[in-house]
């Protein structure tokens, strides 16, 4: 099945998507939802959360009007990346229509000293450089900011346009280019490049289809960092995941870059989420401090809201890398002594402070976080038996059954345990399911089971 993305565009770029529809159609689903204007936005990003796998906005200020409206994002939304308005493309049809054409007139909204003015100075003579931006990279958190922003972006156009300064205006605001049509003012909205928004699908669907078809929790790192420095680290983080191969998906929110990758690629990564060497390459390649964030969750949401956690506790903590666990655990600092929670004063002794080579070495093959292991071995030892039901290990965790369930099931599928029906009432009422650990040394040897049992789904 084709991944299934709801793409929120302004009315412009709707124009846009005709000559992307085949393209697109070969290799995703892709539903098509136009916001007339930002508070549609939010509106159809509810509506459609059961349709589509995952949303993307043609713009900064869509995304925006999406986020502060919807505080619990349940399916990722991606932003196309304002900057990337194929400039060139719109400069170089000008001048086929007027060999004499005055770019100094021109005022762009969207470049500005915070994107290197898109490149423009250093393509154009400086007595051709049209009017550029300032823009307020201060963070978006209420909707209000968000439709205020419009408004200030566009009454800058009218000011220069009345003040006899400017007779072009570039936009990549959607709802921009409604009013200038509206008010007859000469305009041209700014489109992505085709390469680039194939791409940025592509990129999506490769990171998505690979959870999918491996049945694998989603993993997220979270990299705050100077909005100075946010390019160079952005740079330097997608060179860090294509030397290592992994699928990912990156995204810049104000002064931090989100990415979206699979937990077993963060595993890997951070040797069984034992150590990551992550925080001192960015440090190192940008020559500014970073504070690195780890996170796992059998959703987007779930793994975005780890990280996050982990991120606001490393820059706390001087930016040591921290991991939050499916569980909702904090670990760290990675590489050395972990801390963490401890469930229960029972538990707790059976715990170590720091997870064996054996323990980590069973996490890499089971693709459990060694803290989500560790307590469930301590468990077993707790409680003299490896046969362990959900509900009970939730209610000894202290996590919820969902996460136990799943907990469960992955070390099944990874050659950790077998799992069991048992009917506990001689043939009578639903029969009740026990997972029989076989983790080596590390638990408790398997007593033989007391009834007769069939083999369960998994499930």
């Amino acid at each position: 099945m084709k991944t299934r993305i709801g793409f929120i565009v302004s009315s412009p770029f709707a124009s846009y998507l005709e000559s992307l529809r085949s393209e697109l159609a070969s290799f995703c689903e892709v539903l098509y939802l136009v916001a007339e204007d930002n508070e549609k936005a939010s509106s159809l990003y509810v509506q459609n959360l059961k349709r589509v796998d995952c949303f993307i906005c043609s713009g900064q200020l869509l995304y925006y009007a999406v986020k502060t409206r919807v505080p619990r994002l349940e399916k990722p939304i991606y932003i196309l990346d304002d900057q990337r308005a194929d400039i060139k493309a719109v400069f170089l049809q000008l001048l086929i229509e007027n060999r004499g054409f005055d770019f100094s007139r021109v005022y762009v909204d969207f470049a500005c000293e915070q994107n290197d003015w898109l490149g423009i100075k250093d393509w154009l003579p400086r007595d051709q450089w049209p009017l550029f931006a300032r823009i307020d990279v201060t963070e978006i958190t209420r909707f209000d900011e968000v439709e205020e922003i419009c408004r200030a972006i566009g009454r800058r156009h009218y000011e220069l346009r009345q003040a006899g300064l400017i007779d072009l205006s570039l936009t990549r605001v959607g709802l921009l280019a409604q009013a200038f049509e509206r008010d007859g003012v000469p305009y041209r909205y700014v489109y992505p490049s085709r390469d680039y928004i194939v791409n940025f699908f592509l990129q999506i669907i490769n990171a998505h289809d690979s959870a999918k078809a491996e049945g694998a929790s989603l993993g997220t790192i979270v990299v705050i960092v100077e909005r100075a420095a946010i390019a160079q680290v952005e740079e330097s983080l997608a060179a860090y995941f294509r030397r290592r191969s992994c699928d990912f998906t990156l995204q810049k929110e104000d002064d931090r870059i989100v990415v979206l990758t699979r937990e077993r690629d963060l595993e890997d990564l951070t040797d069984g989420f034992s150590s990551c060497d992550l925080k001192d390459r960015l440090e190192a390649s940008s020559g500014s401090r970073v504070a690195v964030g780890l996170g796992v969750g059998s959703n987007f949401f779930q793994a975005r809201i780890h990280a996050m956690r982990a991120a606001e506790l490393s820059r706390a903590r001087s930016g040591t890398v921290v991991f939050v666990s499916e569980t909702g655990e904090f670990v760290g600092p990675l590489g050395a002594e972990a801390t963490a929670a401890r469930p229960s004063s029972a538990l707790s002794s059976a715990l170590s402070s720091e997870p064996s080579r054996e323990l980590q070495a069973w996490s890499r093959r089971l693709h459990v976080d060694h803290l989500s292991l560790q307590r469930i071995v301590a468990y077993v030892r707790v409680s003299g038996s490896s046969r362990v039901r959900a509900d009970e290990l939730a209610e000894q965790l202290g996590i919820t059954l969902r996460s136990a369930s799943r907990l469960l099931r992955k070390i099944e599928a990874n050659g950790g345990a077998t799992c069991y029906l048992e009917n506990l009432r001689g043939g009578r009422g639903r029969p009740r399911k026990y997972y029989d650990l076989d983790l080596g040394a590390m638990a408790l040897d398997r007593p033989a089971p007391e009834s007769e049992g069939r083999r369960g789904d998994g499930g």
